[in-house]
Formats: C-alpha cells, sequence, structure tokens
C-alpha cells in the first residue's frame, strides 16, 4: 500500500446507482450532470484542485438525487439538473 498527500482541495462525490423496477439517483440523468460539472471545471483550470466524481449509493435515495463534498462532509439532497450552477460554487467556493 502507498499513501500520498492528495493535492485536491475539494471533492463532490454524485450518486448515480440504479435499482432494477425503482427509482434511483442513476437515472435521474446525474451523468450529465457530473460531465457539465466537470467540463465547467477543466475550462476554469480548476480540474485537480477540484473534482467531481460518481459514486455508488449514498443512502437516502427517498430525497432525490443525492451528492456528499468532501472534505466537509456535506450531504446534499434534492438535487435537479438545474442545481448545477448552485453544485458548482459550492464546489468551487463561490458565494
Amino acid at each position: 500500500m502507498k499513501i500520498e498527500n492528495h493535492q485536491t482541495k475539494r471533492q463532490l462525490f454524485i450518486c448515480c446507482n440504479t435499482r432494477e423496477g425503482k427509482e434511483a439517483c442513476g437515472s435521474q440523468d446525474t451523468f450529465a450532470l457530473i460531465q457539465n460539472l466537470k467540463m465547467r471545471l477543466r475550462e476554469e483550470g480548476l480540474w485537480g484542485k477540484y473534482k467531481v466524481s460518481k459514486s455508488g449509493c449514498l443512502g437516502p435515495c427517498a430525497f432525490g438525487v443525492t451528492a456528499l463534498l468532501f472534505p466537509e462532509n456535506k450531504l446534499i439532497t434534492q438535487i435537479n439538473l438545474s442545481d448545477e450552477d448552485e453544485l458548482y460554487n459550492l464546489l468551487v467556493e463561490k458565494k
């Protein structure tokens, strides 16, 4: 095992879990949201300092699309595609 210091200041994990026959985060176009956020970070030269990643189930399926912001360990629920700007600003610390 090798352990190194990570240069990423903040990372947003967005649930992309799918469940056969049931509503889940991954069935709500979360992949497009992740790609849009990644593209914006790269365009602004911020990729590496800030990252967005897909994740498996984060737990609260009843509250819609869910994300987890590290290192603050903040759970964000009820996300819609229209929340892209707000998520981006939260990730890169824009008020």
